[in-house]
């Protein structure tokens, strides 16, 4: 036998497949299709029921069968049988049954017990910032009330304010008034003013001019402040109590009384605010203050309740709230001085009671409007919004120093309100007035006014707020057998969630500056004109005065206080000169604009604009500030309106000479157009 070498060659193998692979090719479809074909042949037949041929002949014979079917008889009466005469009564239960256990908790709340109602927070918190002069009582006296708008009472001497100033509180600790403003010889003529001795000459004001807002009657003092303001859901709580308490009972006796289900509803059943917590932070150093006051009566009403358990509960409630009668014990003595009572500008039935709808402080050249509403849910009174922006409104109201700002003058005359409802509960106490104004208050009006006056504020702060109200429970004092939680019987005041943080509000500093135009004089630096506008607190006035100030330079004065002349005093109610201090610590340094025509124009040039740097007497604080001449011209439209008065008409210059240029249009040295060169003609701002 010959042995044979089985030798492997890649080269041979391929040669083997090329030679030999369609014939294993064919060999596996071969074998593929030889399985289908069993697959097939093994494969389960439909039943006979099934098949096709048998659904067609079940479906002709249904059909068949369905128009052969007779119509359905006539109806006939159906004989109701008598069950209850078949149920056998058993006078015990079955032996193993006798036991069964009760439900321990109903499956449905009882709707004559008393719950819980929700309270509902205030909403769209605003803050408005504002400036000017609070008109005060001279020597702790208030002058006769004058009226809002009224010409210029007969000049006299301003006599000293009284020692002291307000009365510094725990809210931050205000310091005092303001030192006293210098007395002010006032005279209607000036030639014998200064013959009198050199004393400053003074003018009534001409005829037609008129200042708006309150009069100072001689006495006055600069502040600062913001009004801040909110809506109390009062519709949206009203009907969350008569949805709880429509069927609910006060005490067990109500039931045979006519007072449980679809009873009358009785004062408990109503919103009842009794305090207000406001919080105050300030942005610019991160403190943050609480500012409480409320409804004192009512909380001394129950301090006095006979129960003593209701007593201990309403002092353990009062001490765990910390509410105080400190900061509103202060801003009633602030409000004794103001010298006017300001109208309400809001329509009167969306006002609270005062301490929740706080009284307008008298500001000179300030007519209260929108900031002192919340429009458009709270509108303005119809003589408000009747008079117009910058008119005055019809009247006003006597001074603190006749009547106390929210004093009750029918409080001594009985009691608030219904008489208990049970025992246990005590009244609501007030006056003919209190009960008047819940008459007024009883209007269906979706929001009520809620307002706060802050006079504690700082120029150059940013301050932010929210307010947390309280209520007192309806539930206080009732018997527990009526109350769905009889642990809420010994809470007598539920608080509201807190409001969403009003807006930012911004005080302004006392001094700030105001872009002018630019003097372009031929082969000479430019020079630009910078207003500084000062609030002077001492003497409740506003005050511009332009200064010329070259590139490098400090802007304002450095060595002595300047002279405003011709200003309409609001304090005094007279035109005269008035010395401010215009000191700023920023110094000018680049200029553009009042060069170049704007283009489409006839005559106007590209409103001036200054870069200065800004507390240069702070090195280590350096800040960059931007004036604009467009932006700044509205304050010094204002300013001027109000702070001076018309000029008189020119005199016919004599034969043969030439009237005298104008100064400006500003005493001492207002914003002026450029003078020279190709700027003298144009006719202002973009």
């Amino acid at each position: 036998m010959k042995k044979v070498k089985l030798k492997l060659d890649m080269d041979q193998l391929k040669q083997f497949g090329i030679e030999h692979g369609e014939k294993f090719g064919l060999a596996a479809a071969v074998l593929i299709l030889g399985v289908f074909i069993v697959k097939a042949a093994s494969r389960e037949t439909l039943p006979e029921n099934l098949s096709p041929e048998a659904i067609k002949r079940n479906s002709a014979t249904a059909d068949s069968n369905l128009r052969h079917l007779r119509a359905p008889p006539a109806d006939q009466d159906v004989k109701g049988k008598d069950f209850a005469s078949t149920v056998v009564k058993v006078n015990s239960l079955p032996k193993g049954l006798a036991e069964i256990s009760r439900i321990s908790q109903p499956p449905f709340e009882d709707p004559i017990k008393r719950n819980d109602p929700t309270l509902f927070k205030v909403e769209e918190l605003r803050a408005t910032p504002f400036r000017g002069g609070l008109c005060v009582v001279s020597n702790g006296v208030a002058a006769a009330p004058p009226i809002l708008g009224q010409q210029s009472p007969p000049a006299r001497v301003a006599p000293a304010p009284a020692s002291g100033g307000l009365i510094p509180g725990r809210i931050t600790g205000r310091p005092g008034r303001p030192a006293a403003r210098p007395p002010v010889a006032t005279t209607r003529d000036p030639l014998a003013g200064a013959a009198a001795g050199g004393a400053e000459a003074t003018q009534p004001f001409p005829a037609g001019f008129t200042q708006p807002g309150p009069q100072a009657s001689g006495e006055a003092t600069g502040v600062y402040g913001i009004v801040v303001t909110g809506l109390v859901p009062d519709q949206a709580q009203r009907e969350e109590y008569e949805r709880r308490f429509k069927h609910a009972r006060h005490a067990e006796a109500e039931a045979g009384a006519g007072r449980g289900r679809n009873g009358p509803a009785l004062d408990s059943d109503t919103p009842k605010y009794v305090w207000c917590v406001l919080e105050r932070t300030d942005t610019t150093d991160g403190k943050t203050i609480t500012l409480d006051f409320g409804d004192m009566d009512q909380i001394r009403q129950d301090y006095k309740n006979p129960d003593p358990t209701l007593l201990n509960a309403t002092k353990e409630e009062v001490n765990k709230l910390h509410l105080s009668r400190a900061t509103m014990l202060q801003l009633d003595r602030e409000q004794k001085t103001w010298a006017v009572q300001v109208p309400e500008v809001a329509a009167p039935e969306f006002v609270m009671e005062k301490w929740f709808t706080w009284p307008l402080p008298p500001v000179l050249l300030r007519v209260w409007g929108e900031e002192a509403a919340h429009l458009p849910q709270v509108p303005l009174a119809p003589p408000v919004a009747a008079a117009g922006r910058g008119m005055a409104p019809p009247a006003v109201q006597p001074g603190p120093g006749q009547a106390d700002f929210g004093a009750d003058p029918n409080a001594a005359g009985g009691g608030r309100g219904a008489a208990p409802v049970s025992r246990r509960y005590p009244p609501i106490v007030g006056g003919a007035r209190a009960r008047a104004d819940a008459e007024l208050q009883a209007q269906e009006v979706p929001y009520k006014l809620f307002r706060f006056i802050d006079l504690n504020v700082e120029p150059g702060h940013s301050y932010k707020y929210r307010v947390q109200m309280l209520l007192r429970n309806p539930n206080f004092g009732l018997e527990p057998q009526v109350l769905l939680k009889p642990e809420t019987a010994m809470v007598a005041y539920k608080q509201t969630p807190w409001s969403d943080t009003s807006p930012t509000a911004a005080i302004p500093q006392d001094t700030r500056l105001l872009g002018g135009n630019i003097d372009r004089p031929k082969h000479q630096e430019p020079k630009a004109k910078i207003g500084v506008f000062t609030f002077d607190k001492v003497q409740a006035i506003e005050l511009i005065k332009e200064f010329e100030t070259d590139l490098g330079a400090l802007v304002g004065t450095t060595v002595a206080d300047q002279t405003v002349k011709g200003v309409a005093d609001p304090v005094q109610r007279v035109v005269r000169d008035i010395q401010g201090k215009f000191r700023t610590p920023s110094v000018l340094l680049d200029l553009r604009g009042n060069d170049e025509k704007l283009p489409g124009t006839e005559g106007m040039t590209e409103p001036a604009e200054m870069l200065l740097l800004d507390d240069v007497d702070d090195p280590a604080n350096p800040r960059l500030i931007v004036v604009n001449e467009a932006k700044d011209k509205p304050i010094v439209d204002d300013w001027k309106q109000t702070h001076i008065p018309p000029a008189a008409p020119a005199a016919t210059p004599a034969p043969g000479g030439a009237p005298k240029a104008g100064n400006g249009l500003l005493p001492g040295g207002g914003l002026l157009p450029p003078r020279n060169g190709p700027q003298s003609g144009r006719r202002g701002n973009r």
